[in-house]
């Protein structure tokens, strides 16, 4: 197919990552293309204070940072955006003295002042609604039904009238000599 190339690949694992699911042509979402849609959403608060914890190790932070509270006031901040805060609160204290000892809860209020979160609802709306069309066209190839086909295959007829066909092996071949499934159009 057309994902293959000239040659046909062999364990090719292909990761591709976008902040606008959206946008991402239907073609590349068929099945034996991108068969698998994995959104990695914003971070709770636990994930937040591990975040946290991880951009300021080697920061030294005042007694009146808690990285708890923290946590919880940046609801909605993505990684990079609790990474940029870190950044932008130690900036601050530097700007405050170019001799600053720690980074202080004043500081992290400044930051949060620079650094906002930019996902907005409507792109986690957006990202929910990507979410469950992919679910629902898993669970369309989940519910594929199985049928033999003729010279020596056994298949599976998928929506939007194609399917996928394995070659039957002889008896004695073992599973390891199965060949993979190849995308055929159904007459």
């Amino acid at each position: 197919n057309e994902m293959d190339g000239i040659q046909p690949l062999k364990a090719v694992l292909v990761v591709a990552a976008t902040n606008r699911p959206d946008m991402i042509d239907a073609a590349l979402l068929r099945p034996g293309r991108f068969d698998r849609l994995l959104h990695v959403g914003l971070p709770d608060a636990d994930a937040r204070e591990q975040i946290l914890a991880i951009h300021t190790r080697g920061t030294p932070l005042a007694a009146d940072v808690a990285l708890p509270t923290l946590a919880v006031r940046t609801e909605g901040y993505s990684g990079a955006e609790l990474a940029a805060l870190c950044r932008e609160a130690a900036l601050t204290a530097l700007q405050e003295s170019f001799d600053a000892a720690e980074v202080g809860a004043s500081h992290f209020d400044a930051a949060m002042a620079v650094v906002q979160p930019r996902t907005s609802e409507e792109m986690l709306a957006i990202y929910t609604e990507v979410e469950q069309r992919a679910g629902a066209a898993a669970a369309a190839r989940r519910r594929a039904t199985p049928r033999t086909g003729g010279a020596g295959t056994t298949g599976a007829a998928l929506p939007g009238g194609s399917e996928l066909s394995y070659p039957r092996p002889p008896a004695s071949t073992s599973a390891s000599q199965v060949t993979e499934p190849r995308r055929v159009a159904v007459p």
